[in-house]
């Protein structure tokens, strides 16, 4: 490994070294041990009243280094030029409320340290419980192209909706990373998997991907969803568990008791769709529920796999019809769901690949939509296929 240029720096033990940069690695030695970094490891670095940092990413960590020296300055932009050749500024979206309340421990932490490594800018933008300012949305596509969430689903969910409220049209011009800070995490999951490190080093990398986003109109509202819209006996779970949330994740076993012990009410209502196969499909009567899924609905606490046959880059929505079983058949359903998504071959469950599909109650209930509670009788769904450009890795989505 020839090297480019050298940078004479000290340890913080005072033992002074030559960091090299060839076109591929940059390594040195230090005592018996030498360290080396290829180029896809590197992030970025800084130097600033004579420091000279840098923080690389492997074995599913980030590692930082800080030297001291005199002249660190073109070492420096040379090797930024390498690492950050464009040049970007992100919007930085958290959710504190979201989850276990991590985004605001995971955004100044641990993304925000590893930022002011690279020769990237930044804002924030702290979530508010009545929506996204206008100001902010505006700013859209123009300003701000690439995103960064921080927070569950719903998150994103809400900030894609205000966007296809004012400008759809700007869905072409970003880029959406999402890190795991929510309470399921399904999506950020799908393209990143479950270390958020990844998640930060795909981002970081430019590493992308087209998926797809579901337009749901339920009554006369639209909104835009990337994981889930789930109807019946599950749905008034989920509804009833949020209203428990200052539980935490205790409100979950405190829903599934009251459900066993409670009398068992199927619903009622038909679902329409046409299949890939361009057949029709319509079932009307009770259901135990109706589940939509746009990626494979994976939690970051267990195995559960909600969605097993789904992907957020298929170009169509998997539905799973499931019929008025009774309680102890269900709970079988919800045991093989947490194990890996073993529910999908259940005989109770009809599984439909469609592009465009409706649900239509009998009565008012509730619809979670990616985790967020509706009311609602009428439902239509459609796919937008490759409609979003996500940071993440096409490996992570094979199956």
């Amino acid at each position: 490994m020839e090297p480019l240029t050298s940078l004479l720096v000290e340890t913080t033990k005072g033992e002074a070294l030559s960091i090299h940069l060839s076109s591929s690695y940059l390594y040195w030695k230090s005592g018996a041990h030498l360290y080396c970094f290829h180029i896809d490891e590197l992030i970025g670095c800084n130097f600033q009243n004579c420091e000279f940092s840098l923080v690389a990413y492997k074995k599913f960590r980030f590692r930082f280094f800080k030297f001291t020296c005199q002249f660190g300055s073109k070492f420096t932009e040379n090797l930024l030029h390498l690492l950050n050749p464009t040049p970007k500024h992100f919007l930085l979206i958290y959710n504190p409320s979201s989850g276990l309340g991590l985004s605001y421990s995971h955004l100044h932490n641990l993304l925000i340290p590893i930022l002011t490594q690279t020769s990237y800018t930044y804002e924030i933008f702290e979530t508010m419980p009545n929506g996204y300012p206008i100001s902010i949305i505006n700013k859209i596509g123009e300003i701000f192209t690439h995103i960064i969430i921080l927070g569950g689903t719903g998150t994103l969910h809400s900030f894609l909706t205000a966007i296809y409220t004012i400008n759809p049209s700007n869905f072409d011009k970003i880029t959406i990373g999402i890190l795991p800070s929510g309470t399921r995490n399904s999506l950020s999951i799908d393209l990143n998997g479950k270390n958020i490190n990844d998640g930060i080093y795909n981002i970081l990398k430019n590493k992308t991907l087209k998926g797809d986003i579901m337009l749901v109109k339920v009554d006369d509202d639209v909104v835009v969803a990337t994981s889930s819209v789930i109807w019946g006996v599950f749905g008034q779970i989920s509804y009833e568990a949020e209203l428990l949330k200052k539980f935490g994740w205790l409100r979950f076993a405190m829903v599934g008791i009251k459900t066993i012990v409670m009398p068992w009410k199927h619903c009622s209502g038909s679902f329409m769709c046409e299949k890939n196969d361009r057949n029709f499909l319509y079932r009307t009567g009770e259901f135990a529920g109706i589940c939509i899924g746009n990626n494979r609905g994976r939690d970051s606490r267990n195995n559960d796999i909600a969605f097993p046959l789904a992907s957020v880059t298929s170009g169509h929505i998997d539905a799973m019809i499931i019929d008025p079983i009774h309680k102890l058949m269900a709970a079988r359903m919800l045991f093989q769901m947490v194990n890996d998504g073993e529910h999908a071959t259940n005989h109770s469950i009809t599984n439909v690949k469609f592009k465009k599909g409706s649900i239509k109650s009998d009565s008012r209930s509730v619809i979670n939509i990616d985790g967020e509670m509706c009311i609602g009788k009428n439902v239509e769904i459609e796919v937008l296929s490759n409609k979003i450009t996500y940071y993440g890795k096409l490996d992570i989505l094979i199956y």
